[in-house]
């Protein structure tokens, strides 16, 4: 659905928003100087909200001091079960991007699996780490993440 919104230069232009995220702008060349009852705060946001005209009316509800936004770091499903196609995400959102370390030990404290990738700050980094669910057996598992600066670890499980 197309909205009006004024632009930082005072002029009027026509968004449009497509399935895949990106944003078209249309300059509204006989457009009024004002019109009445139309207001929009920011003109390309993110979750860092750098772009929002008045950063206190649009707050980042993720900015901590923490390196792991809380409630954000988090392994799913979990349990695994064989009805989740073996497929293990890890989901973790940092503050600034860090170069991270996944480490997963079994239950006993043998290494199974570690792996290295970047992550981006405030996203959801799905991706960034595969875990190779078919390598896991019955049991309960540990996963340790681990940064230049802080680690976190959350324990998981998986029936087979």
């Amino acid at each position: 659905m197309p909205f009006a919104a004024k632009a930082n230069d005072d002029s009027w232009h026509l968004y449009s928003a497509t399935d895949n995220g990106s944003i078209f702008r249309t300059p509204l060349a006989n457009a009024p100087a004002s019109i009445p009852g139309l207001a929009w705060t920011t003109e390309y946001a993110n979750l860092l909200r750098s772009a929002s005209i008045d950063p206190a009316a649009l707050p980042n509800q993720y900015q901590n001091a923490e390196l792991f936004v809380p409630g954000q770091l988090y392994i799913y499903p979990n349990p695994l079960k064989s009805i989740y196609n073996q497929k293990l995400i890890l989901n973790v959102m940092p503050t600034r991007d860090v170069s991270l370390e996944l480490s997963i030990y079994d239950i006993s404290g043998s290494l199974i699996v570690r792996q290295e990738a970047i992550a981006r700050a405030y996203l959801r980094n799905l991706d960034i780490f595969n875990i190779p669910a078919h390598k896991l057996s019955s049991g309960v598992y540990i996963a340790v993440i681990k940064s230049d600066s802080e680690s976190k670890r959350i324990k998981f499980s998986v029936e087979k």
